[in-house]
Parts: C-alpha cells; sequence; structure tokens
C-alpha cells in the first residue's frame, strides 16, 4: 500500500512538473509579475519584422527585439505603478483603440470573411501561382463603359468571335490585336497577366487556359474581350512577389466585390444603430455648427473659449452612451484650431457625428458577440498598452520636467556660432555643349544681351540626359561644381564667362546674385536650438530612468524558447 502511494505521488510530481514544463517552454521572458509568452512575443517580431521571414531572423536579432520589449514593458509597469493607467488621456485613447479595434474585427468576420470564403480564397491562391502572357482584344459597343463605340452589343458580339477566329491561326498575335482592338491607349500584350483587371468569370477563363488557346469573347461591361495565351509558367516566388493572403483579400474586395461589401455593411450599420437607439441630434448639430463658424472668426480663437456647458452638448446618442460636443474637441485637440473649416455645413458635421456613432454600436455589437475574448484582440491590445503606456511615462517623467532656459541657448549658441554661419555664395547657370563654335556663338549672344534661358532651352533636353543641370542655383566654394564655380567667383555676379572648356565639355557660364559670409543671429535658430537642447535631455534622462527601472524590476530570459521563436 506504502509503495502504492509513494508511486501515485510520484506520479502527480511527474504529472505537475511535466505541466509546469509546458507552461514554462510557452514563456519567453518574465518581467516583475509579467509573463511574456512565445505567441506574444511571436507578434511582437512580425509587427517589428513585417516584410522578413521569421525563420531567418538571428539569434542576436530576436534578443534585441526582447530586450527593447522588456524595456518597454518596464516603463509600463513603473506607469501602472504610478496610476497613469488610470490618466483620462490615456483612458479615452484607449477606450477608442478598443472600439476600432472590435469594430474592425466584427467587420472582418460578418461583412469580408462572408463576402471571400475560403474556397474563393483558395481558388485565387491557385491562380497567383502561375505568370501568363497574353494578348487582349477588347471589343466595345453602344453603352458600354470606356470602349463606348457605334455598334450594337449584338453586333460586338459577332465582330469579337470573328476575331477570335482569326487570331487563333494569327501568326504575330500582338501585332494582329493592335491593328483590332477598340483601346489603342497601351499594348495589347498583358504581361503579365494581374489578377482583378477583369471579373471574376474572365480570371477563371484565363486561368484555366493553356498556351496556344485562345479564350473568349467574354462580355464585361466594358464590353467583349478576347485573350491568347502566349505563355504560362509556374512561378515558385508568387508568394513572396505579389500575393500573400491579405493581398488577395485586397484585390478580391476592391476589384470583385466592392460594391456588395458596401451593401452588407449599410444594412448591418442600419440593424445595429436600430438595435441599441442610434441617433442624431439634428438641432444640437445646427447649433454646434453655428457656435464652429463663430469661433472660426475669432483670429485669436483658442480651444478654452469654449465653455462646459458647450462641451456638454449632446450630438448623439445610443442606449449605452452619448457622443458630446466635448469628445469632438478632444478628438482633434489642438488641431481643431485649424481644421473647424472641414465643419462646412450642418450636413457636413451630421456626417461625421453619425460614423462617430457607426463605431459605437459596431463595437458594442462585437463586445456583444464576445469578441474581446480573441486571442488577436487581447494581443493587439496587450502590445497597445505597452506602448502607451511607456509613452505616456516618458511624456510625464521625463519630458514634462525638461527645462531649457535662454541661458542655456544663449551658451550652446556662443559656443557653436560656427554652425549657424552661411558661406559665401552665388548663383550659377550653365550652357553645356560639345564643340567650341557653337560656345563661343552662345556666349557672345549671351553678352550682347539676349536671354540666357532663351539660349540654353534648344540645349537642355540634351544636357539633362548627359547629367549636366541648366541652373546650379546659390553655390558655395565647396561645390561639387568645383571647377564651374570657381570661375563663377572669380568672375562675381552678373557676369558671362566662356566658353570655357571643364569635363571634356565647352561652357557658357551666367552669374547671378552674390550674398556674403552671413552669421545667422540668435533669434532666427533659437527655436532649432531649443530642439536641440530639449532632444539631448530627453535622451539623457529617459537613459537614467531605464537604468533606474532595471535595478527596480527583475526579468529571466528563457534564451531555449527565445531561440526557437519562428
Amino acid at each position: 500500500m506504502r509503495i502504492r502511494w509513494i508511486f501515485a505521488c510520484l506520479s502527480i510530481t511527474i504529472l505537475l512538473l511535466l505541466i509546469s514544463c509546458k507552461e514554462s517552454d510557452q514563456v519567453v521572458a518574465r518581467i516583475g509579475s509579467i509573463t511574456i509568452t512565445e505567441a506574444q512575443f511571436r507578434q511582437r517580431l512580425i509587427n517589428q519584422f513585417r516584410t522578413e521571414d521569421l525563420s531567418t531572423l538571428t539569434f542576436e536579432q530576436k534578443r534585441d527585439a526582447l530586450e527593447k520589449l522588456l524595456d518597454d514593458w518596464r516603463k509600463a509597469l513603473k506607469a501602472r505603478e504610478l496610476g497613469l493607467d488610470q490618466d483620462p488621456e490615456f483612458l479615452r485613447f484607449r477606450t477608442r483603440k478598443l472600439n476600432l479595434l472590435l469594430a474592425n474585427t466584427l467587420y472582418n468576420q460578418i461583412v469580408v470573411d462572408s463576402l471571400i470564403p475560403d474556397t474563393l480564397l483558395e481558388e485565387y491562391q491557385q491562380y497567383a501561382q502561375f505568370r501568363i502572357k497574353a494578348v487582349v482584344v477588347k471589343v466595345g459597343h453602344r453603352g458600354a463603359e470606356i470602349f463606348d463605340r457605334d455598334r450594337s452589343k449584338e453586333e460586338a458580339e459577332n465582330l469579337a468571335k470573328h476575331y477570335r477566329d482569326l487570331l487563333v491561326n494569327s501568326r504575330d498575335p500582338e501585332e494582329y490585336a493592335k491593328q483590332v482592338t477598340d483601346d489603342s491607349r497601351v499594348r495589347p500584350v498583358l504581361d503579365p497577366y494581374r489578377l482583378g483587371r477583369f471579373p471574376m468569370h474572365v480570371d477563371r477563363a484565363v486561368f484555366s487556359a493553356e498556351v496556344g488557346d485562345v479564350v473568349g469573347p467574354l462580355y464585361t461591361t466594358r464590353g467583349y474581350v478576347i485573350f491568347k495565351i502566349l505563355d504560362k509558367q509556374y512561378d515558385p516566388d508568387w508568394a513572396q512577389r505579389a500575393y500573400a493572403e491579405e493581398k488577395l483579400r485586397n484585390i478580391l474586395r476592391t476589384n470583385y466585390l466592392r460594391g456588395q461589401e458596401k451593401k452588407r455593411f449599410e444594412t448591418l450599420t442600419e440593424k445595429f444603430k436600430e438595435k441599441y437607439g442610434a441617433l442624431v441630434r439634428e438641432e444640437t448639430v445646427q447649433e454646434v455648427f453655428e457656435l464652429l463658424q463663430d469661433w472660426g472668426k475669432n483670429p485669436g480663437r483658442k480651444l478654452e473659449d469654449f465653455t462646459e456647458g458647450h462641451r456638454s452638448l449632446v450630438l448623439g446618442e445610443t442606449n449605452f452612451a452619448q457622443y458630446t460636443f466635448g469628445d469632438l474637441i478632444r478628438f482633434y485637440d489642438q488641431r481643431l484650431l485649424r481644421e473647424y473649416r472641414k465643419f462646412s455645413s450642418p450636413e457636413v458635421l451630421r456626417t461625421f457625428v453619425d460614423r462617430e456613432l457607426n463605431l459605437l454600436v459596431w463595437a458594442k455589437e462585437a463586445e456583444h458577440r464576445g469578441l474581446m475574448e480573441l486571442e488577436s484582440v487581447q494581443n493587439e491590445m496587450w502590445n497597445y498598452d505597452i506602448a502607451a503606456l511607456s509613452n505616456i511615462l516618458i511624456k510625464r517623467e521625463v519630458e514634462e520636467k525638461i527645462q531649457v532656459s535662454d541661458e542655456e541657448i544663449a551658451r550652446y549658441y556662443d559656443a557653436n556660432k560656427e554652425k549657424y554661419v552661411i558661406p559665401e555664395r552665388i548663383q550659377v547657370r550653365q550652357i553645356v555643349v560639345d564643340d567650341e563654335a557653337t560656345a563661343e556663338r552662345l556666349a557672345r549672344e549671351a553678352r550682347r544681351g539676349v536671354s540666357f534661358r532663351k539660349l540654353a532651352k534648344p540645349y537642355q533636353e540634351k544636357m539633362l540626359r548627359r547629367g549636366f543641370r541648366y541652373d546650379l542655383g546659390y553655390q558655395t566654394r565647396e561645390s561639387v561644381h568645383k571647377e564651374v564655380v570657381e570661375k563663377a567667383f572669380e568672375a562675381g555676379p552678373n557676369q558671362i564667362i566662356g566658353p570655357v572648356k571643364i569635363g571634356g565639355v565647352y561652357r557658357v557660364i551666367q552669374t547671378g546674385l552674390h550674398q556674403p559670409q552671413r552669421q545667422r543671429p540668435l533669434m532666427e535658430v533659437r527655436n532649432s536650438i531649443y530642439s536641440q537642447l530639449f532632444n539631448q535631455k530627453k535622451q539623457e534622462m529617459t537613459a537614467a530612468l531605464e537604468g533606474q527601472l532595471k535595478k527596480e524590476f527583475s526579468y529571466r530570459i528563457n534564451e531555449s524558447i527565445l531561440r526557437s521563436v519562428s
């Protein structure tokens, strides 16, 4: 009995160890009470290395990315410790981010995914694996989009059939297509044939064909099209080249399903607005529009001009929330000082409020359907919280504590005056030709007062092709056009020089205004110096803060899991 009991205890211990190991193996790092899972870190890598295959990342790259994530988490933990996660500004932006994420997730689920089933996506992924070269003949008719021609639809169909029969045996399909197509704007060769240019039934017919086949005539809103397949090759790099899944989805949505998508969105929006009692208050919209117009007339306008009474005006509402003028002010913040002009009529303001209500009801419906529990949503908000809390800590504990005095600015200016010297410079133009006789003639005419620009015009295109600019603008003695500019400074302002042979060609040079060296005064560069000193202090204070936080928040990294993340 005792042996059985010992065996049972050992079994439980081993099981717990296995479970513990499995859980531990999923954790890349721990910092304070926070665990960073393999899935969370992988998403972080995907966001950071968007165009790279994670399997190609070195251990050092992954380690650097993890160290940066740990730095951000330290700042986020400190922000929470200081109560900054309850900051009204942070909460407002977080709520909007969450609403946008929930609404977009629901939209993809019940609009996009319903229009693009997996079978359709898989079908287009098959097409995307091939690179097709084809000639195309387009035959329009009365009322057709773009190719509106003086023939009936029936006449166009018969003509297209005739073209098809001749295209079958044509020795030069491209030349034949060029002669008969109604589209003379571009070459009739598609190399490659691109998904999204023609309707779905055309894509299906083209990708089902083999080399030498003639496809069509097929009807589209632009008339009839006929194709001859010249080449069809499997492309082993198709996914990397152009057709990742998300891009294929966008091609299908943009080119084939936009109308259906819009209609479904509008239908569902009306359903959700009715369900949640969404309503725009028309009278308040008119009142706020007039308020904005009057406010905009004041050249000294500021956001503080709006009273609490103004801000509490309810522009729209649902059965769970209100949208006030204060919400609009907070959304635009300082941008409202300029962008109030966008609200050029009550209708424009009403449309804006209506869209904000749309966002609220879509987010509420997503919450009702449990989308907040999705791993993708939680990971996205996890990343958002880290970044936002890190930023608000830097803002409160670093940026708002930085002071740059006038004395510091003056001392920096006095110690670095050479940085603020504009060197002597002169305007330079040139005409470049190959033979000396032409150059001499141009110089004579220029000295007689003929417009230098007019003299240069016949030669400018050739000059550009050879890499010579006519107008060199203001040049200093450190110019890359050293020999030309030396001649210009020697001659002085408003002179004609040459012809001179420089770099194997003959040049006639015209100088313009001359500006002597100038020391920029302190007031002219004050803002630039302020920014430089501010950023320098921010960098130093941020580094000091990060060093302090490393001591406050211990961490552990599971290097074996870090190496395996891909």
